[in-house]
């Protein structure tokens, strides 16, 4: 965490830290940053844009809108998920989801300059394994990397 918020950095952005207990999403700014922990039910979701009350000064995005209604959307796919396990798979689905047209966890971009999703991935901190791939994640293969 003190690599991230670096005083040295020019800016910097959304960064999830795990290590065995210990979960993190980091809000920074170039000056400042700031700690998002986990919901009393140990989820911890995050798109492009400022949440924590001390970061919100410094959102500049025209496109925040889009994003909230993303976060909104994985709280609730999230929500649904309660009593079961949480998978790799599952959490894939989550990002394969397309409620919400442009603003979908999963974009397409069908027109020139909309935004598309470029690559995916879900860290299993426990397992030691990432399992990632290029471009959509409701149809790009997936691969698995595994630490040692």
């Amino acid at each position: 965490m003190k690599a991230i918020l670096h005083p040295a950095r020019a800016s910097s952005y959304n960064w999830v830290v795990a290590q065995g207990d210990l979960v993190v999403s980091l809000e920074g700014s170039a000056t400042t940053g700031e700690a998002l922990t986990p919901a009393p039910d140990g989820t911890l979701a995050h798109t492009n844009h400022y949440v924590h009350p001390d970061m919100l000064d410094y959102e500049a995005s025209d496109r925040v809108e889009g994003s909230a209604l993303r976060l909104h959307r994985t709280r609730q796919l999230l929500d649904e998920m309660v009593g079961e396990p949480m998978t790799r798979t599952g959490l894939r689905k989550i990002l394969s989801d397309h409620e919400n047209g442009q603003d979908a966890l999963c974009r397409h971009g069908h027109a020139p300059g909309e935004p598309q999703t470029v690559f995916w991935c879900v860290a299993d901190v426990t397992a030691r394994t990432v399992m990632y791939g290029r471009g959509n994640p409701c149809d790009s293969e997936a691969e698995l990397f595994a630490f040692t």
